[in-house]
């Protein structure tokens, strides 16, 4: 079994991410390697800066990623691409963190994520992004050394809402267009 050490808000492409975790009256912005969000468990740490980021009133996480950011590697050819800006945590053994993600798509790819990240060659990614078919879609990534796609439902508009939960050994990940309707 496989202990997942960090948990991640990544995003690629140029987009931004909405997270809303809880409130802090101050705005933070920068390119500092830390962030505090109250109701995060743990100070998140950088790895991969991204072009620019803020929190404003502790309920938005806004992100932009530089162009061409990437973190993928083919099963095809085992070509890896690990440069997308990652703000990362120590979560508890078990946990549930939800997030209002909202992505300004502009090409394919484009997406705000939620990670869970072991190491360098093992991570699980839920995701909002622009597909091959040009279209927004829920889209779970799991990488053990290569990483395993796969498309799920299409999502119309630029938000959906990302929650994912472990339990002991289980992990969930869950969709929903609107606050409270969660598919898995």
């Amino acid at each position: 079994m496989f202990k997942f050490s960090h948990f991640a808000l990544v995003l690629f492409g140029l987009t931004a991410f909405s997270q809303v975790l809880s409130s802090q009256p101050e705005a933070i912005a920068g390119k500092a390697s830390a962030a505090i969000i109250e109701g995060v468990p743990t100070p998140l740490t950088w790895q991969n800066s991204p072009a620019n980021w803020k929190i404003v009133m502790g309920q938005t996480l806004s992100i932009t990623a530089g162009k061409g950011t990437d973190w993928f590697v083919s099963p095809m050819d085992g070509e890896r691409r690990d440069n997308s800006p990652r703000l990362l945590f120590k979560p508890a053994d078990d946990f549930v963190l939800s997030a209002k993600v909202t992505v300004g798509f502009q090409s394919q790819w484009d997406a705000g994520v939620l990670v869970l990240y072991a190491n360098d060659s093992l991570w699980a990614k839920f995701c909002f992004e622009m597909t091959v078919d040009k279209h927004p879609a829920i889209v779970s990534v799991v990488t053990k050394d290569l990483s395993d796609d796969n498309n799920s439902i299409a999502i119309p508009g630029s938000s959906v809402y990302l929650k994912v939960a472990k339990a002991g050994h289980a992990i969930f990940f869950y969709a929903s267009e609107e606050i409270g309707r969660a598919h898995v």
